[in-house]
């Protein structure tokens, strides 16, 4: 198939379908949403569709790695993992404004967190692995247990404030952030039983991992 015809003065073919599957979302649940409905939303044909897609499911996962995932420093996983290391009341309210937090809560509202869900624990798994192990080695079982427990439940409450906002309901300008700070301490503690680490070394090692990620390197 031939390369579709750029424009120079309009957004590309792959731009106009990643806003029109946003678009769609909107109303549409993500099993429902088809290739003829992004393309006639975005303005291109089926042949453009394939061109840059194999199919709807291939869409999804890329529209999750370009607009939740993002950049290194930026994607929704190291905002997750960020929250879970130093919690505050400031920090999560924020998140409620993130237009990748809008993102996380459309595709959860639409049948699509599992999907996003695997994927930002995947990188937290890995990102907790280059903390915690030495080269060639995993985390272990338990370790992946707190993990999951505790990305799961911080996407939960995030979703929680969504989901008020969304309905009209007062959101308090400071929100207690003990219970997250109790289980941010607690996840420390566990894992470096776990994965016999001394607990301030792991706190160490967040700071450097924290500054690298910001410097971009």
């Amino acid at each position: 198939m031939g390369r579709p015809r750029i424009d120079t003065n309009e957004p590309s073919a792959v731009d106009r379908i990643y806003e029109a599957y946003w678009k769609l979302l909107e109303d549409n649940m993500v099993k429902d949403i088809t290739i003829s409905m992004v393309s006639a939303t975005a303005g291109c044909n089926r042949g453009t569709f394939y061109y840059h897609f194999k199919d709807m499911d291939d869409l999804l996962y890329r529209v999750i790695e370009k607009d939740l995932m993002g950049s290194e420093d930026e994607s929704y996983a190291h905002l997750i993992f960020r929250m879970l290391a130093t919690p505050s009341s400031e920090l999560l309210l924020a998140q409620v404004e993130n237009k990748m937090t809008r993102h996380l809560y459309l595709l959860a509202s639409q049948g699509g967190m599992e999907i996003v869900s695997s994927k930002i624990k995947e990188i937290i798994r890995n990102m907790w692995k280059d903390i915690l192990c030495e080269e060639g080695h995993e985390l272990s079982f338990e370790s992946l247990l707190m993990i999951e427990y505790s990305v799961s439940g911080l996407i939960s409450i995030i979703l929680m404030v969504c989901r008020m906002k969304d309905q009209g309901c007062e959101i308090p300008e400071s929100i207690d952030v003990d219970a997250l700070q109790q289980v941010a301490r607690i996840q420390i503690v566990r894992l470096a039983r776990f994965e016999d680490v001394d607990p301030s070394e792991i706190l160490m090692r967040l700071q450097m991992y924290d500054k690298f990620l910001k410097s971009g390197a």
